[in-house]
């Protein structure tokens, strides 16, 4: 389960795997709201262009951003 603190958080196991998939490689330590968004952006943009691969990868990141976004009600 990730753990939410104000702007802190510490991504759980299940939600690391995730984006470890994701993107193709561990996502380190992951320890706010910032560095999270910070790694979602850096990686949306190795898939540019209009092709559907793209965009469904880029819709996978988007959706696992408002998944763990503050105020998402995300809970585990």
């Amino acid at each position: 389960m990730t753990i939410r603190f104000g702007a802190q958080v510490r991504l759980g196991p299940g939600d690391r795997k995730r984006l470890t998939l994701l993107i193709d490689q561990d996502p380190g330590e992951i320890v706010s709201f910032v560095q999270l968004q910070a790694l979602m952006q850096r990686h949306r943009k190795r898939f540019p262009g209009v092709s559907e691969d793209a965009e469904f990868i880029r819709w996978l990141m988007d959706r696992e951003w408002n998944r763990l976004e503050p105020g998402s009600g995300y809970r585990g």
